[in-house]
């Protein structure tokens, strides 16, 4: 072979062992990232796992007072929780009747703002609103997934 065709030879031999290694980085990369999302889903699941027991010990009558800045603020949103899902469970029933649309409703609230720990807790309410079903996760990447989701929004793997 002439000296030109052996280099560009040796080029195209080169360019192509970089982009095997370049996809072979790709598919370990992707990898890695799955397995960190499943292992962080766990970690999650544990934890609501953890704070379901707190709750269920709390409403059985066990104290505490450390955690109570965190816990007391849960029923107040669990309540908002039920009021919207009522809401959600209204619109859901509407039937077409012909003509416009629905009037909206009045001006919607304003979506509750985050409930920060405080020292004074305030008193919890006298009967909770039934605990929401935990997240779900991906079990690829470990994305969070909508109520219902039948494909992950991230990286579009079909959910059982």
């Amino acid at each position: 072979m002439p000296p030109l065709f052996d280099k560009l030879a040796k080029g195209v031999s080169k360019a192509a062992e970089q982009a095997k290694f370049e996809a072979e980085k790709v598919r370990m990369t992707s990898a890695l990232n799955s397995e960190i999302g499943k292992l962080k889903a766990q970690v999650l699941e544990a934890k609501v796992a953890i704070a379901d027991k707190v709750l269920e010990l709390r409403a059985a009558g066990a104290s505490f007072p450390e955690l109570e800045p965190l816990i007391a603020p849960i029923a107040d949103l669990e309540a908002q929780v039920a009021a919207k899902e009522q809401e959600l469970a209204a619109v859901k029933a509407m039937q077409f009747e012909g003509g416009a649309a629905p009037a909206p409703a009045a001006e919607p609230a304003p979506p509750a703002a985050p409930v920060a720990p405080t020292a004074e807790a305030p008193a919890p309410a006298a009967e909770a609103a039934p605990a929401a079903a935990p997240p779900r996760f991906c079990p690829n990447c470990g994305a969070k997934l909508g109520e219902g989701a039948k494909f992950c929004p991230d990286c579009g793997t079909k959910i059982g």
